[in-house]
């Protein structure tokens, strides 16, 4: 597994909207079949501000 940590701007507490704007860059960037990849968001900061996703 591989895991990432980023830091979140503006700060967002809510993993599905993180989630949902990574797989939107994946498929902008990657096309549609890095966008099907599952995305798992492990740890958000109490302030929204960074996520760790695997």
């Amino acid at each position: 597994n591989h895991y990432i940590r980023f830091s979140v701007s503006p700060a967002n507490t809510d993993g599905l909207t993180i989630r949902k704007a990574l797989q939107d860059a994946l498929l902008q960037s990657f096309g549609l079949t890095s966008a099907n990849v599952y995305v798992d968001v492990l740890w958000l900061a109490e302030d929204g501000a960074e996520v760790v996703v695997r």
